[in-house]
C-alpha cells in the first residue's frame, strides 16, 4: 500500500481507479484531510510507480501525487 494525494477538488473512495504509467491501481480507503485541504488515501498500486497519477473520481480523472505515508506528523505536511 502507497499514499496518493489527490491534487484537485474531490475526495477518493474505496475501489476508485487510480492511474498511473505503470498500470493501473486501487484505492483501499479515502478520505478528505482537513489538515492538508486535500482528500488523502491509501492504494494498491504498482510497485513501480511513483510521481504524478490520475484517480477516477465521479467518472472524471483527477490529478493526484503518490506519497510516502503518514501524509502528516507533528501537524506538519510530510509531503512537498
Amino acid at each position: 500500500l502507497t499514499g496518493v494525494v489527490l491534487e484537485a477538488k474531490g475526495v477518493m473512495r474505496h475501489d476508485q481507479v487510480v492511474h498511473t504509467e505503470e498500470g493501473p491501481g486501487v484505492v483501499t480507503s479515502g478520505i478528505f484531510s482537513p489538515t492538508l485541504g486535500h482528500s488523502v488515501a491509501l492504494a494498491r498500486l504498482p510497485r513501480a510507480a511513483s510521481g504524478a497519477c490520475e484517480v477516477e473520481v465521479r467518472g472524471k480523472r483527477l490529478p493526484a501525487r503518490i506519497v510516502r505515508p503518514p501524509f502528516v506528523r507533528k501537524g506538519a505536511r510530510v509531503y512537498k
